[in-house]
């Protein structure tokens, strides 16, 4: 039963409940604003709020912290905003809460309309509490209607507004100054940056930019209180807030195009982590140290022990069916990158925790495997397992997605092992670190452009500057070197052998590990150095793909997080990580093993071990998510793919690259890990 308002009969309640719509109004009261007749808010007195019932709490919620007032208030607000003005209006006289006064209604239409001496009246006539909100308020009406009057060739009529209006406020004087200079020199209102709106809540939506009045509410919004003009949208805000929370509180949570349901709370389990082996990639003669992704994630690059390094395109499915399909089929080109074919002859074979190194495994269709690599105990691979390269045109159905990992160029040249490589910022070459120097690669030829020499000892690291024509050089001869494309030195340190080389902050840093336990860093701008301290001797280190966090791997067996600061040129020295990440049984004492930050937004880090595993940790809550079998060798490195959150590759001591994909894409392997 509705609640009548205390100060209104019968007949009175009954001409509110059949308020004719709004549309239908003629205007025969005051004029109209923007070409529409004024709301009944704005004709009508304020009225006294219903008496609420007994029965009626002042507070909802489970907890009971949901002001009940406030929650009428924007429910109001929302609905008039959706279109349902006349509902609106009907819940206001039913629970007697008014959404706002009448005067913010006034303000907010003349506002839009421009009409700025009518906004100085009716913002004259709201209740706020002591303080400047009131000389604000006006400021921010009054300066825009001086850039109005500018822009509209009235210098004069501007000066008046500007010593007779805005002066006499007292706020904001070195605002002031600007107005005053940019009329004296006539620059025009276009010479001077409007204080920008301040930000609305932050709900991971894009919103369309807004107009210039539009800006002039956001404004008066930051200065008068809530309790009198409450923000815009504000019950989408929250509920945008609290959806976000749901997303950001799921651990698995890895895909951009979630519309959360308002039915029920956000969960969602491992189906979005990449958990299933959907490639095997055999080229490799011997044990893979390093592999990496190009920054558009479309190639992939690994190297190793058998002293080449090999390039790889990243296509989608549908895009690798049609190619292959072009081509008439499986081509027996050799590249051994044990894809999943789904031929219809030839026997299935089932995969055990055994490795058979050497065997020669023929299974049907004239297809040889070389050597059959552990992929997870009693996984089915279904018939035919192709190892001979071809893109196989009945492996894959382009309706389901996921991506398809093919071997482009090997890259012969280096006379021991390669140690580590990585790619330019414009994915155009590839530097790869051997123990007799340091080679560049055309990627697009495959062809070697340069072989550089300025390290006496094996090269172990080497990172490229945003510029694309420097790269920063790491080697056991305790050399730090900048070196030029063409090999001549900028500049150079001595100080240990260097594991790890990296470059921070749009190159103004250079951050590089030895065997100590600490993070130097070299300022190239001041000339100075500095280091992050760390607990243990460091392995391996890795940048987010923002610049923003550091992950650097211990000999404890551990993984640090260090947040280097926001600011995109300057870093941050921190005192201690922000984050640390360490399972039961991890092993990472031997050997270097390298671990990276990935997936949606880098929410996860990723590491292999020496215990023949893959992990996944949540970055911010540390937790270890996922422990993944399938390597029957020490997990060298790993590598998320930058441009698809859905996909990443593990390098082992087993010879092998694993592709990994979500279980809806390994799915769409025929006769494939289910």
């Amino acid at each position: 039963m509705s609640v009548r308002p205390a100060n209104l009969t019968s007949d009175d309640f009954a001409q509110r409940a059949k308020r004719p719509r709004l549309g239908n109004m003629t205007n025969t009261g005051p004029a109209a604003v923007n070409g529409r007749p004024p709301t009944s808010a704005s004709l009508k007195p304020m009225v006294a709020p219903a008496a609420v019932p007994a029965d009626a709490v002042a507070s909802l919620g489970r907890s009971g912290i949901v002001n009940r007032t406030h929650f009428v208030r924007l429910m109001e607000q929302a609905l008039s905003s959706l279109g349902y003005a006349e509902v609106a209006e009907q819940l206001e006289v039913a629970s007697g809460i008014i959404s706002q006064p009448p005067q913010v209604n006034q303000l907010r239409r003349a506002v839009l309309a421009g009409d700025w001496a009518a906004a100085i009246s009716h913002v004259s006539c709201l209740v706020l509490p002591r303080g400047s909100s009131l000389q604000e308020a006006k400021f921010i009406i009054l300066e825009q209607a001086f850039l109005d009057l500018l822009q509209g060739g009235k210098p004069a009529a501007a000066l008046t507004c500007l010593r007779e209006q805005l002066a006499p406020l007292g706020v904001h004087a070195d605002r002031l100054h600007q107005l005053a200079a940019c009329l004296m020199t006539g620059g025009g209102p276009h010479s001077l940056l409007l204080p920008p709106p301040p930000p609305a809540a932050d709900c991971g939506l894009d919103e369309p930019p807004l107009g210039v009045r539009h800006q002039v509410l956001r404004r008066l919004q930051a200065v008068i209180p809530p309790e009198v003009m409450p923000p815009e949208r504000r019950l989408e805000e929250l509920v945008e807030q609290a959806l976000l929370a749901q997303i950001q509180a799921c651990h698995f949570h890895n895909t951009s195009n979630v519309l959360p349901s308002l039915l029920s709370d956000y969960r969602c389990g491992t189906e979005q982590i990449p958990t299933c082996t959907t490639q095997v990639l055999l080229d490799h003669s011997d044990e893979v140290w390093h592999l990496q992704f190009s920054h558009d994630g479309q190639m992939l690059a690994s190297c190793g022990k058998d002293q080449t390094a090999i390039i790889w395109d990243v296509q989608p499915r549908s895009a690798a069916n049609s190619s292959s399909a072009r081509d008439g089929g499986t081509s027996n080109s050799g590249s051994g990158t044990g894809r999943l074919n789904g031929g219809t002859g030839g026997s299935t074979v089932k995969v055990g925790s055994g490795v058979s190194i050497g065997s020669v495994v023929n299974i049907g269709s004239g297809v040889n495997i070389g050597s059959v690599v552990n992929i997870g105990s009693g996984v089915n691979i279904g018939s035919g397992v192709n190892s001979s390269g071809g893109h196989g045109g009945d492996a894959f159905d382009s309706g389901r997605g996921g991506s398809v990992v093919s071997r482009r160029c090997v890259l012969r040249g280096h006379s021991g092992p390669i140690a580590f490589l990585t790619w330019s910022p414009d994915d155009s070459k590839l530097a790869t670190c051997g123990q007799d120097a340091l080679r560049l690669w055309d990627v697009a030829s495959g062809e070697c452009c340069a072989v550089l020499r300025h390290h006496k000892d094996p090269v172990t690291c080497a990172a490229f500057f945003p510029d694309g024509q420097r790269l920063v050089t790491g080697s056991h001869d305790k050399q730090l070197c900048i070196v030029r494309l063409d090999g001549s030195l900028e500049r150079q340190w001595r100080i240990q052998r260097i594991q790890e080389v990296l470059v921070a902050k749009g190159g103004r840093y250079i951050l590089a590990t030895t065997c100590e336990r600490k993070v130097r860093v070299y300022d190239l701008e001041s000339d100075t150095e500095s280091y992050i301290p760390e607990s243990e001797t460091l392995v391996s280190m890795s940048l987010s793909r923002e610049g923003r966090h550091l992950l650097v791997n211990l000999t404890s067996q551990q993984q640090h997080l260090w947040d280097l600061g926001p600011d995109p040129r300057v870093l941050q020295l921190p005192a201690m990580p922000c984050a640390s990440y360490q399972g039961p049984h991890d092993k990472q004492s031997r050997f270097v093993v390298r671990s990276c930050l990935g997936g949606l937004d880098d929410r996860f880090v990723l590491t292999g071990s020496e215990e023949c595993r893959v992990y996944v940790y949540h970055r911010h809550s540390g937790e270890r998510l996922l422990s993944l079998e399938g390597h029957s060798g020490t997990v060298n490195s790993v590598a998320w793919n930058p441009a698809d959150p859905h996909m990443f590759a593990s390098a082992s001591d087993d010879k092998s690259i694993h592709i990994w994909q979500t279980q809806q894409e390994a799915g769409a392997v025929k006769g494939g890990l289910q």
